[in-house]
C-alpha cells in the first residue's frame, strides 16, 4: 500500500495520467497519485508513446503526486535514456514535492523545475 508524507493511506495502483500540448512539438504528461513499481508502466507506456512522435522536448509534471516511491525511479532513467538518446528533452516538474528526495542520485538526468510554465518557459 502506497502511504502520502503523512503515512495517510493512498490505494495502490491508482495513478491518473493526463496528456496536454501546451506548446506545439512539447506534450505535457501530467501525473497525480501514488506512483509506484505497479503503476510506473503505466506512465513508461504513455512517455514511450510520446517520444516515438519524436516531439522537441517532453515536460513530466509530478508535482500532483501523492506518492512517488523508489522502485517506480528506474521507469523514469528508462525514459530519461531514451529521450537522450533520441536527443529529445526531458523535463520533470516537481514543485519541491518529495520526488526530488526519491529520485536521489538519478536527479541529475532530468531538467526540474517547480513549475510546467517554468519548464515550458526555460524550453523557449
Amino acid at each position: 500500500m502506497c502511504a502520502d508524507a503523512d503515512g495517510h493511506a493512498v490505494s495502490p495502483g491508482t495513478l491518473t495520467l493526463r496528456l496536454d500540448h501546451l506548446r506545439a512539438g512539447v506534450p505535457v504528461v501530467h501525473a497525480s497519485g501514488c506512483l509506484d513499481q505497479m503503476t510506473a508502466p503505466g506512465l513508461q507506456q504513455v512517455l514511450d508513446e510520446q517520444l516515438t512522435t519524436a516531439p522537441w522536448a517532453i515536460v513530466v509534471d509530478l508535482s500532483a503526486l501523492s506518492v512517488l516511491k523508489p522502485d517506480a525511479v528506474p521507469t523514469l532513467v528508462h525514459v530519461a535514456c531514451r529521450a537522450g538518446e533520441a536527443d529529445i528533452g526531458l523535463c520533470l516538474v516537481t514543485a519541491g514535492h518529495t520526488a526530488n528526495g526519491a529520485l536521489g542520485a538519478a536527479a541529475e538526468l532530468f531538467e526540474i523545475y517547480p513549475t510546467t510554465e517554468a519548464a515550458l518557459r526555460a524550453l523557449s
